[in-house]
């Protein structure tokens, strides 16, 4: 039987996931790791992983791969989101109470 050299598939936490998006708020904020056309510079998925590993020390979250492919599945959703948002696309509302799209 042939094993897989592939690493164990990383599921997140809620935790993991809020401090992932803190520290991508961090990023921005700090400045220096926006290119021009809006993605990161080089070198950012070793720098967030440095900063998860100081947030959550309990955890081992490599940048690559796992980091990275949480990055693009959170834009997949904030794009479909902020395009439900949009006034391109009708039938769609926003919840205030509870922070969610809601269909009208």
């Amino acid at each position: 039987m042939a094993s897989s050299s592939r690493a164990p598939k990383h599921t997140w936490t809620k935790e993991e996931e809020a401090k992932l998006v803190e520290c991508l708020v961090e990023l921005v904020s700090a400045g220096g790791w926006r290119s021009n056309n809006g993605t990161f510079r080089p070198g950012y998925l070793a720098q967030l992983q440095r900063m998860m590993a100081e947030k959550l020390p309990d955890t081992n979250i490599q940048g690559s791969p796992t980091i990275d492919y949480r990055v693009k599945s959170l834009k997949k959703t904030y794009q479909a989101i902020a395009e439900m948002r949009g006034p391109s696309c009708s039938g769609f509302g926003w919840n205030e109470e509870f922070q969610c799209i809601i269909a009208e």
